[in-house]
């Protein structure tokens, strides 16, 4: 109900003070004639004229609750001049109820000008005066709640607590003893059994060779890399261990060239003629980026070792990098060039490590056997075969390439059996060698499965250069590089062999 009355009470007033204001801006236009004004529409001017309007007042029924002192009331009265002030006069009359009086407007001669013409008003105004006094009605205040905001003076209780650093948690902890070489060991056996899943489980991708009657050939990239395990060794072999072997002229001939000189020779003339063109340089210069082969195991005190020994990247051949043919050789010939060019040749142990660590394993390619195996025509079909495979791989000159011919290696046998030939390898795709050991040929006996693989007769322990021939002899070492153990003087037993 209060709300009713404050919204009556307020209604009842904007529409008087707007009544008013109409009233003093008609009064104060310069014209002489003002527009008739009508209070109410529906009663005729004269009668609003002839005695004042007396307005109803609505009753409100005022709530009992509140009790509030009486107020005097206002009666607003308008009184307007005829002719002479057009201001209108308020006053104020306590005790009477509020009256609205309208003076007449005296009749003025027609204005036959348009535009100074008033159109009536057609409005219709009522004034509300509500009976009960108005009252300030104060609101209420806001319920406290618990969610409280601290003032900004507000003092938060202090603690002397200060936090706490572990400094002996902030410390490296130091490493043990034998932590770099855990960590070498167990890498090791890791490369090795990666190694050893990747002669047996991976597939054989097959290329294209060269149109012969030998049988169609696969080769195989492994995913193993001639990288170190223990530190980096690709430096290690640099062309400083090859020093040995002599420049090749400009002028040298190409591998078919000399192939093709040496068609009618065999055994120990074609041996002799190949002999001269490698002493001379007429070996392809990517012959001469050796790779590290690398090996592990543990010394004589108990330290883990890695041996690192430098082989050329394919077998030796005559020629130049672009026209190079792969040259058999009997064993005095090939221990001659090897003493020459500071070489010797490999073990078992190593033959196995090179196809393990090659970047490329090819499938071997046996030809129909007999007589013809040792003539330099079948020679030159299988190294036209090998070319095939490797160009099918697109591998580069000097990546480790191994599978496609048999070695001949440095044994003990070969001091138990003089004479004779040791010949091992020529790995299938699977990591088993076709050729075990074998000395059943003789001394100047090879066929065109034969190969030339040449090793440094410098090696590296931990980074560290040794001569291989001391690593042979040292019977802890030796079992690292050689299946059959220490070997004794190899250096002597190799110059005997080619003087043999």
């Amino acid at each position: 109900m209060k709300t009713l009355k404050i919204i009556v009470t307020l209604v009842g007033i904007t529409i008087l003070v707007s009544y008013v204001n109409s009233n003093v801006r008609l009064a104060q236009r310069p014209t002489a004639v003002e527009p008739q004004h009508v209070v109410n529409v529906s009663t005729p001017p004269a009668t609003i004229l002839e005695k004042p309007v007396q307005i109803a007042r609505p009753v409100v029924v005022a709530d009992p609750e509140p009790v509030v002192k009486a107020e005097p009331k206002a009666t607003v009265e308008i009184v307007r001049a005829p002719a002479v002030s057009r201001t209108p006069v308020i006053t104020s009359v306590p005790e009477i109820a509020p009256t609205l009086e309208v003076a007449p407007v005296p009749e003025v001669a027609a204005i036959t000008d348009p535009a100074l013409v008033a159109k009536p008003v057609q409005e219709t105004t009522e004034v509300v005066v509500a009976s009960a006094p108005l009252t300030m009605v104060r609101p209420k205040a806001r319920p406290k709640t618990n969610n409280v905001r601290p003032k900004p003076n507000t003092v938060r209780a202090k603690t002397d607590a200060k936090p706490t650093i572990n400094l002996a948690a902030l410390k490296p902890k130091k490493r043990k003893a034998n932590f770099r070489k855990t960590i070498v060991r167990d890498t090791l056996a890791a490369r090795a059994a990666a190694a050893k899943t990747t002669i047996a489980d991976t597939k054989v991708a097959k290329v294209a060779t060269v149109k012969t009657t030998a049988p169609k050939t696969t080769a195989r990239k492994t995913t193993t890399r001639n990288t170190t395990i223990w530190r980096t060794t690709a430096g290690l072999c640099g062309r400083k261990l090859t020093r040995g072997i002599p420049s090749r002229s400009a002028s040298a001939s190409s591998g078919s060239s000399v192939v093709n000189k040496a068609m009618k020779l065999g055994g120990t003339e074609r041996d002799s003629f190949v002999v001269t063109q490698l002493l001379d340089g007429n070996v392809p210069s990517f012959i001469r980026n050796l790779t590290p082969v690398n090996f592990t195991g543990r010394a004589a005190n108990g330290k883990d070792v890695q041996i690192t020994i430098c082989v050329t990247p394919d077998y030796l051949a005559v020629g130049n990098d672009r026209d190079y043919v792969r040259v058999p050789m009997g064993l005095p010939a090939a221990a001659k060039v090897a003493n020459k060019f500071g070489f010797v040749l490999p073990t078992t142990k190593m033959v196995d490590a090179i196809y393990a660590q090659a970047g490329l394993q090819l499938s071997p390619n046996p030809m129909q056997p007999g007589s013809q195996m040792s003539s330099t025509a079948y020679l030159k079909q299988h190294n036209a075969t090998v070319t095939g495979q490797r160009h099918a791989s697109r591998n580069k000159s000097d990546t480790l390439v191994a599978g496609q011919k048999k070695d001949l290696v440095l044994s003990n046998v070969l001091r138990k059996t003089p004479g004779r030939v040791a010949i091992y390898g020529w790995h299938r795709m699977n990591g088993k060698p076709i050729q075990p050991l074998s000395t059943v040929h003789g001394k100047n006996y090879a066929d065109y499965s034969h190969g030339i693989r040449l090793v440094s007769t410098t090696a590296y322990v931990n980074g560290k250069p040794k001569a291989l021939a001391d690593l042979l002899e040292n019977p802890q070492m030796a079992r690292i590089i050689s299946k059959e153990g220490p070997i004794s003087k190899p250096l002597s037993l190799m110059a005997s062999l080619s003087t043999r």
